[in-house]
């Protein structure tokens, strides 16, 4: 049966199919930036995403983030001179019947002030007997953490927010 696994690498859960072949990994609490599942393949085969582009090395793999809480940055990587928020990991629990995690995370503002809780629930699921079908079934649920919480995109800059996936080249 699929499920995920925690591996010996801190801060990241690895699914392999019936074969032990490795259909995705999930990391987390990695250089203090947001979750992303990497690689995303398509069992045993070359990754379909890739991380640290280069061009815009905040797209890993398969992502949700948001681009401004409440003003702040929560997009770039500092070095990008934008990043001023941050994620924190609170919990992950891996189910152990199915191939799912939930994982409950915490953006914060630039003074370290819990701004929202986003509380994740991924299923990765075969859709037939063959290795390259499987739905990514993702939930999400936000709690506000502050009185208000305003959700935006850098619509300059093609509106950088929600879930998004960087192809490898």
């Amino acid at each position: 049966m699929m499920k995920f696994e925690t591996t010996n690498t801190p801060g990241y859960v690895a699914l392999h199919d019936e074969g032990g072949a490795l259909v995705t990994g999930y990391q987390f609490d990695h250089f203090n930036y947001q979750p992303f599942c990497h690689p995303v393949t398509l069992a045993g085969s070359i990754p379909l995403t890739m991380i640290n582009p280069g061009d815009h090395p905040w797209h890993n793999g398969m992502y949700f983030s948001w681009k401004h809480l409440n003003g702040c940055n929560v997009w770039d990587f500092e070095a990008s001179g934008g990043r001023s928020g941050q994620v924190e990991h609170v919990s992950l629990d891996l189910n152990p019947d199915r191939p799912a995690l939930t994982h409950v995370i915490e953006w914060s503002d630039d003074e370290g002030t819990a701004l929202l809780r986003d509380t994740r629930t991924l299923t990765v699921t075969p859709l037939a007997e063959d290795p390259f079908h499987y739905a990514y079934d993702w939930h999400f649920h936000f709690e506000a953490l502050v009185p208000e919480v305003v959700c935006d995109a850098d619509k300059q800059w093609g509106n950088y927010a929600g879930l998004g996936i960087r192809f490898a080249r």
